[in-house]
């Protein structure tokens, strides 16, 4: 007796290929999500260990946050200084490097100052997690007119556990990234006038404009790129549209896509400094 051979017809073929093509399509996006839920997991990892940081920052300051960017050798402008060195020594994590006078500080780029979910890969550009500028403001800089402006103290705030000071924000595509995020009231919402002083708007969201994920080039003060309030200063939703973010009382959570409210969650009230706060460095 003999006993045939028989394959498979291409329609069968045809069939396990597309049911394999309909498993495809239903479980790789799973496994993104996934992926992106355990970089997002190491994101807020990091920003508890900077939120803690800060927390022992300042209470070993008088209950001041660290200014956002300084230089010591006013004239000059070689020493200079950023919140991230400020904050390095209670970390311990990230890579440094020396500034114009040879000392050795933090830009915050690497370690846990890097967002694994970064644009161009973690730590390929500093400046991954900005500050709030209307909390840390630049210090003595030539572009600040040599002023020293006053931080804001933990006390001064209103609500501290619903104010951010810390967001991950957008990719600045030259090379370095703005070591804050823009706190404008005009740069997040339209403006509502305020009432006895005090801005009482919580409408729209402009921020939900900046879709992109990097500043093109742009001449801005005689150089080109960090186009200034652009999305290289505005919160970035990479992680399944979510963001990270870190408030005043030192926790870090994260935050929907449209659920960051300017005035009850970026505006730190009259006493803070920066744009938000009435006061215009330039």
């Amino acid at each position: 007796m003999q006993c045939s051979k028989r394959g498979f017809t291409l329609i069968e073929l045809l069939v396990v290929i597309a049911i394999i093509a309909i498993l495809a399509a239903i479980l790789f996006p799973v496994f993104a999500q996934a992926r992106e839920k355990a970089r997002a997991i190491s994101c807020i990892s990091n920003q508890k260990q900077i939120g803690v940081a800060l927390a022992m920052y300042v209470q070993d300051y008088d209950e001041s946050y660290p200014m956002a960017d300084y230089f010591t050798d006013a004239g000059t402008w070689n020493d200079q200084h950023e919140w991230t060195d400020a904050v390095y020594p209670y970390i311990k994590n990230g890579a440094t490097g020396k500034n114009g006078a040879g000392a050795t500080v933090s830009w915050g780029q690497g370690g846990v100052f890097s967002c694994p979910s970064f644009a161009g890969g973690a730590g390929s550009e500093s400046g991954n997690y900005g500050i709030n500028n209307s909390i840390s403001n630049d210090g003595t800089a030539s572009w600040n007119n040599t002023k020293n402006v006053p931080v804001a103290s933990l006390a001064s705030l209103v609500k501290p556990s619903d104010t951010i000071i810390v967001v991950e924000k957008g990719r600045n595509n030259v090379g370095w990234g703005y070591i804050y995020f823009d706190s404008a009231e005009w740069v997040w919402t339209d403006y509502v006038s305020p009432v006895n002083g005090e801005p009482t708007h919580d409408g729209a969201h402009f921020d939900l404009d900046q879709t992109q994920d990097h500043d093109c080039d742009y001449p801005f003060n005689g150089h080109s790129g960090g186009n200034w309030d652009g999305c290289g200063m505005m919160p970035r939703y990479r992680h399944n549209n979510t963001t990270n973010v870190i408030f005043c009382d030192g926790h870090a959570k994260a935050m929907t896509r449209g659920r960051i409210n300017w005035y009850r969650n970026v505006y730190p009230g009259p006493t803070g400094v920066g744009f938000a706060g009435g006061f215009t460095p330039w």
